[in-house]
């Protein structure tokens, strides 16, 4: 746990996901408008779709900086907006928006989630195996 800033904005990758809202893990489109999830190994229904975020962001303090990523409510609190609120946006203020949390600080949960040797988790892209750390909790503070 430590506390931290928003840096290098504009390497920052914002992305908003749909996730089945019973167990959190991201849906994969399927033929027509149907989703399903990998986890759960079935199909979803409108009612258990939500949208979320897949966040890429680098925090620094006074000592270093690391290339985090995380999803859900954790990236909706370092955002400061809704995955909903968000996708709303038009494109160019999408991409502008993470500029205006520069140096915002932030207390943050970090975790080395490194998975060398043992190749890519399912349901995981394959830029996501050179971010080693994983932001579980985050609470702005001043």
């Amino acid at each position: 746990i430590c506390r931290v800033w928003l840096d290098q904005i504009e390497h920052c990758h914002v992305n908003t996901r749909l996730s089945h809202a019973l167990c959190g893990y991201f849906l994969n489109k399927t033929t027509g408008e149907d989703v399903y999830c990998s986890f759960c190994c079935r199909n979803c229904d409108a009612t258990e779709v939500a949208r979320t975020f897949h966040l890429k962001i680098t925090l620094a303090d006074e000592s270093a900086k690391v290339f985090a990523w995380c999803t859900g409510q954790t990236a909706t609190e370092l955002l400061q907006i809704s995955p909903d609120e968000f996708y709303e946006l038009p494109e160019e203020e999408q991409i502008m928006y993470p500029s205006s949390l520069e140096h915002e600080k932030f207390a943050v949960a970090l975790v080395n989630c490194g998975r060398q040797g043992y190749g890519l988790a399912d349901g995981l892209m394959q830029e996501d195996d050179m971010l080693m750390w994983e932001i579980t909790r985050a609470l702005k503070s001043s």
